[in-house]
């Protein structure tokens, strides 16, 4: 067996590509050599990995789609030279608003909820919730374009707050229609065609294609990993106390129940109390308001309680969830452990919206 390392010095190479240093391995089998080529692949970059049998002559085969295994090609090949090159690339998010949760474990032990250990696979997810002048953007295009969502659904505070009032199937259609309307494959389908329509009558199950490269609702665990920040065993996504500096929620000052909830009337400022703002009935902070999480999230928890993606397939008998929790929920449905069932498929009023996420690959 042959060892060496090669840093791979490329000419002409387009922006933002970089050579990427490898190691090679050799071994010789019979009349083959088995070779694997190893990289050290960064979980927010993306790869490329050319092949050919001489070094300066012929054009580069594009073997991407044979690294089975992130950072790492293997194969057999005839008793020959044989030349590889890789290359790495920042990878553009779906659409401007968006930032990628990078893959990896996060486990822990949470101080009401216990231990927990979230695995996830690269996402890119919605910075803020839906705003009502983002719905409306793609409600338009998919009234107009087969899907029963318009305009007219769904209700905001004001300019820039978060759309409420949407009904869970009205947010999953939301999603299939922004992936066609930015020409993404939809990921919800019903019996393999893309899912735009429902009536009231007739029974329906959509399945989630979580490989399609459309937007689709984050799932549970997919949620509440990106909520956490990348802190480990905290209650809220900044830590084990919370007051309306950090989210907009129902307080419940001096409430035994909720020893963390710290809140007072004096730090109760604009947008930020369900109980002390001046306004008859507040409703929502705008979708960019207060601080953001560990991974640049805003109003992850509190504001509106998020619908989430099912483990199995959406029908008119199966319930749904939200996390997050909502203006008008108290502490305890803020913390990033707590789940909340909405009901089913027609479930949606005053304390549920949504943010979108794309699978990465």
């Amino acid at each position: 067996m042959k060892k060496w390392s090669v840093l791979l010095l490329m000419i002409g190479m387009a922006a933002g590509v970089s050579a990427v240093e490898t190691m090679i391995t050799c071994e010789k089998i019979a009349d083959e050599v088995a070779v694997s080529v190893r990289w050290s692949s960064s979980p927010s970059m993306g790869y490329r990995f050319y092949g050919r049998p001489n070094m300066i002559i012929g054009d580069w085969d594009d073997l991407s789609d044979q690294v089975a295994t992130p950072g790492l090609f293997a194969t057999n090949l005839p008793n020959a030279q044989f030349f590889f090159r890789a290359e790495s690339y920042e990878l553009p998010p779906p659409s401007s608003g968006m930032v990628m949760i990078v893959a990896g474990t996060n486990s822990g032990t949470d101080p009401d909820f216990g231990a927990y250990s979230l695995t996830v696979d690269r996402f890119w997810m919605d910075t803020t919730e839906v705003s009502k002048e983002k719905w409306d953007d793609v409600a338009l295009w998919a009234s107009n374009n087969g899907y029963n969502i318009s305009t007219n659904k769904g209700a905001a505070k004001a300019a820039g707050h978060p759309v409420h009032s949407i009904r869970y199937i009205e947010s999953v259609l939301y999603c299939n229609a922004r992936s066609e309307m930015e020409g993404r494959t939809p990921c919800y389908t019903e019996e393999g065609v893309v899912f735009r329509t429902f009536d009231y009558v007739n029974p329906f199950t959509v399945d989630c294609g979580f490989q399609a490269n459309g937007y689709r609702l984050p799932t549970g665990d997919e949620w509440e990993y990106a909520a956490r920040g990348g802190l480990s065993g905290k209650r809220f996504p900044w830590g084990d106390t919370i007051t309306h500096v950090k989210a907009n929620y129902y307080a419940y000052y001096n409430n035994p129940a909720y020893p963390y909830d710290l809140s007072t009337v004096a730090d109760a400022g604009p947008h930020r109390s369900y109980w002390f703002d001046g306004d008859v009935f507040p409703y929502t902070a705008p979708v960019g308001d207060l601080p953001v999480n560990g991974y640049g999230l805003f109003n992850i928890v509190g504001n509106l309680a998020e619908f989430t993606n099912p483990d199995g397939a959406i029908t008119k008998a199966s319930q749904q969830s939200s996390r997050g929790g909502s203006f008008n929920w108290e502490a305890d449905k803020v913390r990033c452990g707590d789940k909340t069932m909405t009901g089913g498929w027609l479930s949606g009023d005053t304390r549920y919206g949504f943010r979108a996420v794309v699978s990465a690959p």
